[in-house]
């Protein structure tokens, strides 16, 4: 199979054509930024140029859209990124239906669902606000809520290969909302500076190892149903390496369950849900991070403090 990646000098983007090799895939690889040792040919295209997104389009069966400004802030003012965002994508999943192409993953983020709810450590007198989900565990089901340009832009590319699905019904497309990837040489969770920056707290301190991010999307290619689907994967774990049942109680005590989750597990994702549907599951977790002592002082108060009332 022939895939077109875009991004591909990126983090993700380069681990991808890598895995993506190793699995036998014929990659194309294209990006705006030159990057050396590419293990194949990386070819220079601006996704902005819609021109130049269809002729990387020959010969491709699939396409894994990684191509966009990665995070909110990378590029100012804000209409800028929304703006760029949205149209690489249109470029990207308009040139390959166009083309025939009929498989593409989309690398949308699990900020569309999740990034409306901010709050610095150490928590002050008024406490948490309130989560924006209206039900746990977070899954596809989990509606879209977008709390800054760069997720809005994900939302978007998300509505365009619905849209697009419903005009081709052959049309098998995925939109991948990524937690943070961690990559192989830092197989360790990322120290989490609690008092440094502003949490996006209803991601539920989620993260997804890179070798399951490759695994996840070779397996849609192969195994690819019809129509328009929104994933939201993590692993079986969270930052904090607290349990589920914790992590409910601090930060989404009045947030209503769909259905049970297991109170010694590490995750408020849906992990069986994604299973069932799909067909498949992470297998992978990192190492725990070395909290320093009153950092490990503060989120044990937390919990006793939360599991005190109802």
């Amino acid at each position: 199979m022939r895939v077109l990646i875009t991004g591909a000098a990126g983090r993700l983007g380069s681990y991808t054509v890598e895995g993506f090799l190793k699995l036998g895939y014929d990659v194309v690889a294209t990006d705006v930024m030159y990057r050396h040792g590419m293990p194949v040919k990386l070819h220079m295209a601006d996704l902005l140029d819609r021109l130049a997104v269809y002729q990387l389009m020959e010969g491709c069966d699939a396409v894994a859209h990684i191509g966009n400004h990665f995070a909110p802030g990378v590029v100012s003012p804000q209409q800028r990124l929304y703006s760029e965002n949205a149209t690489m994508s249109i470029n990207v999943f308009q040139a390959a239906v166009d083309a025939g192409i009929r498989k593409i993953l989309f690398a949308s983020s699990i900020q569309a669902a999740c990034s409306r709810r901010l709050a610095h450590f150490p928590l002050d007198e008024k406490g948490l606000p309130p989560s924006h989900h209206t039900h746990l565990p977070i899954g596809f089901e989990t509606p879209p809520q977008p709390g800054n340009h760069y997720a809005l832009s994900k939302v978007a590319g998300e509505d365009m290969l619905k849209m697009l699905s419903q005009h081709v019904p052959e049309l098998s497309c995925y939109s991948i909302r990524f937690p943070w990837i961690m990559l192989p040489h830092r197989y360790r969770r990322y120290p989490i500076n609690l008092d440094r920056y502003p949490t996006m707290i209803d991601e539920a301190f989620a993260y997804l190892m890179a070798g399951d991010a490759l695994s996840l999307m070779d397996h849609l290619l192969r195994n690819g149903k019809p129509g328009h689907h929104i994933l939201m994967p993590s692993a079986n774990d969270n930052h904090l390496n607290l349990r589920a049942a914790d992590l409910k109680q601090v930060f989404f005590k009045n947030v209503p369950l769909r259905k049970p989750i297991d109170p010694d597990g590490r995750t408020l994702f849906d992990v069986a849900g994604l299973e069932e549907a799909h067909g498949w599951a992470p297998k992978e977790i990192s190492k725990p991070v070395e909290f320093e002592a009153d950092v490990l002082d503060y989120l044990k108060n937390m919990i006793e403090e939360a599991w005190k009332t109802p």
